[in-house]
Protein backbone atom coordinates (compact mmCIF):
# COMPACT_ATOMS: atom_id res chain seq x y z
CA UNK A 1 0.00 0.00 0.00
CA UNK A 2 1.14 3.51 -1.09
CA UNK A 3 1.05 6.89 0.91
CA UNK A 4 -1.81 9.04 -0.07
CA UNK A 5 -1.87 12.70 0.90
CA UNK A 6 -4.43 14.65 1.27
CA UNK A 7 -5.22 18.79 0.54
CA UNK A 8 -4.29 19.25 4.10
CA UNK A 9 -0.82 17.84 4.28
CA UNK A 10 -2.03 14.70 6.60
CA UNK A 11 -0.44 11.48 4.60
CA UNK A 12 -2.86 8.67 4.99
CA UNK A 13 -1.66 4.87 4.72
CA UNK A 14 -0.48 2.27 6.92
CA UNK A 15 -1.83 3.19 10.30
CA UNK A 16 -2.60 6.55 9.27
CA UNK A 17 -6.27 5.69 8.26
CA UNK A 18 -8.22 9.00 7.16
CA UNK A 19 -9.03 12.07 9.66
CA UNK A 20 -12.69 11.29 8.88
CA UNK A 21 -12.76 7.67 10.06
CA UNK A 22 -10.54 8.53 13.11
CA UNK A 23 -12.48 8.46 16.83
CA UNK A 24 -13.07 11.56 17.87
CA UNK A 25 -11.54 12.91 21.03
CA UNK A 26 -12.66 11.67 24.22
CA UNK A 27 -14.71 9.28 22.64
CA UNK A 28 -13.67 5.31 22.22
CA UNK A 29 -14.10 2.04 19.87
CA UNK A 30 -16.17 0.60 22.33
CA UNK A 31 -18.68 3.04 23.70
CA UNK A 32 -21.23 0.91 25.50
CA UNK A 33 -18.05 -0.99 27.20
CA UNK A 34 -18.40 -4.22 28.71
CA UNK A 35 -21.57 -5.29 30.43
CA UNK A 36 -21.46 -5.32 34.05
CA UNK A 37 -21.74 -8.53 35.74
CA UNK A 38 -20.10 -10.37 32.93
CA UNK A 39 -17.45 -12.64 33.86
CA UNK A 40 -13.84 -13.90 32.47
CA UNK A 41 -12.72 -17.24 31.59
CA UNK A 42 -10.67 -17.33 34.67
CA UNK A 43 -13.63 -16.04 36.88
CA UNK A 44 -15.86 -18.77 34.95
CA UNK A 45 -13.70 -21.55 35.98
CA UNK A 46 -12.93 -20.64 39.49
CA UNK A 47 -16.89 -20.87 39.97
CA UNK A 48 -17.17 -24.40 38.78
CA UNK A 49 -14.02 -25.97 40.26
CA UNK A 50 -16.05 -24.70 43.85
CA UNK A 51 -19.25 -26.13 42.80
CA UNK A 52 -19.89 -28.97 45.11
CA UNK A 53 -20.30 -32.50 44.29
CA UNK A 54 -22.13 -35.29 46.26
CA UNK A 55 -20.20 -38.49 46.30
CA UNK A 56 -20.36 -41.57 48.46
CA UNK A 57 -16.81 -43.02 49.74
CA UNK A 58 -16.42 -46.34 51.85
CA UNK A 59 -19.84 -46.56 51.92
CA UNK A 60 -20.97 -42.73 53.54
CA UNK A 61 -22.28 -39.75 52.09
CA UNK A 62 -20.41 -36.67 51.65
CA UNK A 63 -19.82 -33.10 49.66
CA UNK A 64 -16.86 -32.01 48.09
CA UNK A 65 -15.84 -29.93 45.25
CA UNK A 66 -15.41 -30.43 42.13
CA UNK A 67 -11.78 -29.30 42.21
CA UNK A 68 -11.07 -31.79 45.21
CA UNK A 69 -12.74 -34.34 43.04
CA UNK A 70 -10.53 -33.66 40.47
CA UNK A 71 -7.35 -34.27 42.80
CA UNK A 72 -9.18 -37.16 44.09
CA UNK A 73 -9.48 -38.93 40.44
CA UNK A 74 -6.03 -38.43 39.18
CA UNK A 75 -4.48 -39.77 42.14
CA UNK A 76 -6.33 -43.18 42.05
CA UNK A 77 -5.21 -43.60 38.54
CA UNK A 78 -1.60 -43.00 39.41
CA UNK A 79 -2.10 -45.06 42.17
CA UNK A 80 -3.94 -47.48 39.63
CA UNK A 81 -0.77 -47.33 37.70
CA UNK A 82 -1.78 -44.59 34.64
CA UNK A 83 1.48 -43.30 33.36
CA UNK A 84 0.61 -39.99 32.47
CA UNK A 85 -1.21 -39.67 35.98
CA UNK A 86 1.88 -40.84 38.08
CA UNK A 87 4.08 -38.29 35.93
CA UNK A 88 1.43 -35.34 36.81
CA UNK A 89 1.20 -36.07 40.26
CA UNK A 90 4.92 -36.25 41.14
CA UNK A 91 5.71 -33.08 38.50
CA UNK A 92 3.10 -31.36 41.75
CA UNK A 93 4.27 -33.26 44.60
CA UNK A 94 8.38 -31.56 43.43
CA UNK A 95 6.56 -28.33 43.17
CA UNK A 96 5.14 -28.73 46.03
CA UNK A 97 8.00 -29.63 47.98
CA UNK A 98 9.91 -26.61 46.49
CA UNK A 99 7.59 -24.39 47.56
CA UNK A 100 6.87 -25.38 50.95
CA UNK A 101 9.59 -27.70 52.21
CA UNK A 102 8.83 -26.72 55.34
CA UNK A 103 5.71 -28.83 55.37
CA UNK A 104 7.12 -31.90 53.95
CA UNK A 105 10.13 -32.00 56.35
CA UNK A 106 7.15 -31.78 59.19
CA UNK A 107 5.02 -34.81 57.61
CA UNK A 108 7.86 -36.75 56.90
CA UNK A 109 9.00 -36.25 60.58
CA UNK A 110 5.04 -36.89 62.13
CA UNK A 111 5.10 -40.25 59.80
CA UNK A 112 8.10 -41.09 61.27
CA UNK A 113 6.54 -40.80 64.87
CA UNK A 114 3.66 -42.82 63.92
CA UNK A 115 6.27 -45.28 62.47
CA UNK A 116 7.86 -45.44 66.19
CA UNK A 117 4.25 -45.81 67.93
CA UNK A 118 3.24 -48.69 65.63
CA UNK A 119 6.60 -50.63 66.04
CA UNK A 120 6.24 -50.01 70.05
CA UNK A 121 2.86 -51.92 69.39
CA UNK A 122 4.38 -54.92 68.14
CA UNK A 123 5.81 -58.27 70.07
CA UNK A 124 9.21 -58.60 69.27
CA UNK A 125 8.03 -61.83 67.35
CA UNK A 126 6.00 -59.11 65.10
CA UNK A 127 8.54 -57.01 65.02
CA UNK A 128 11.55 -59.18 64.21
CA UNK A 129 8.69 -60.12 60.64
CA UNK A 130 8.15 -56.36 59.78
CA UNK A 131 11.79 -55.61 59.84
CA UNK A 132 12.48 -59.03 57.60
CA UNK A 133 9.81 -57.82 55.36
CA UNK A 134 11.59 -54.06 55.44
CA UNK A 135 14.53 -55.61 54.40
CA UNK A 136 13.30 -57.80 51.68
CA UNK A 137 11.16 -54.96 50.27
CA UNK A 138 14.50 -52.46 50.23
CA UNK A 139 16.39 -55.85 48.15
CA UNK A 140 13.14 -56.07 45.94
CA UNK A 141 13.46 -52.53 44.72
CA UNK A 142 17.18 -52.33 44.44
CA UNK A 143 16.87 -55.62 41.86
CA UNK A 144 14.30 -53.92 40.16
CA UNK A 145 15.87 -50.70 40.12
CA UNK A 146 19.49 -52.32 38.74
CA UNK A 147 17.23 -54.20 36.15
CA UNK A 148 15.85 -51.03 34.59
CA UNK A 149 19.41 -49.75 34.48
CA UNK A 150 20.24 -52.62 32.36
CA UNK A 151 17.83 -52.13 30.33
CA UNK A 152 17.81 -48.77 30.01
CA UNK A 153 21.88 -49.55 29.38
CA UNK A 154 20.52 -52.13 26.72
CA UNK A 155 18.33 -50.15 24.87
CA UNK A 156 19.73 -49.08 21.41
CA UNK A 157 17.50 -45.70 21.70
CA UNK A 158 18.92 -44.22 25.03
CA UNK A 159 22.94 -43.10 25.23
CA UNK A 160 24.23 -42.65 28.61
CA UNK A 161 26.84 -39.78 29.65
CA UNK A 162 30.14 -42.07 29.96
Amino acid sequence: MSDTELDDGYRVGYGKPPKETQFKKGQSGNSRGRRKGSKNSGTLLTNELDEVLPIKERGRSKVITKRAAIYKHMVNKAVSGDIRAIRLILENIEKLETQYPERFVADAELERQRLKQLIKMLTQDERRQYLDLMRTAKDLFSTAEQRVREKIAASPHVKLPS
